[in-house]
């Protein structure tokens, strides 16, 4: 069984209190889309992962396309929804 976002205790915070655009961000990076407005915050705290592994082609199309479709605000939001530290430019943002 995979762990949801949701259930784990910060992230589940940061999911229920932050902001739309962040959530949506986050969506878009799981599903590559915003969602519907109503349901973003709850399709979000039940993502359990990508089903592709790191060295695969499928990984690197996800990567381009978050660096293609995605501002650096964008990331930084996400980053503080998920609790992860960051540095870096955008095309080499180190999480």
């Amino acid at each position: 069984m995979s762990l949801m976002l949701g259930n784990m205790t910060k992230i589940g915070i940061n999911i229920t209190n932050g902001k739309l655009k962040a959530i949506k961000a986050l969506h878009y990076i799981a599903w590559g889309n915003e969602g519907q407005p109503r349901r973003v915050r709850k399709a979000v705290g039940s993502f359990t992962g990508f089903g592709f592994d790191k060295n695969t082609e499928d990984y690197a199309k996800k990567i381009e396309d978050i660096i293609q479709n995605m501002e650096l605000t964008d990331l930084v939001a996400v980053c503080h929804i998920l609790d992860l530290n960051y540095s870096g430019m955008r095309r080499k943002l180190k999480i």
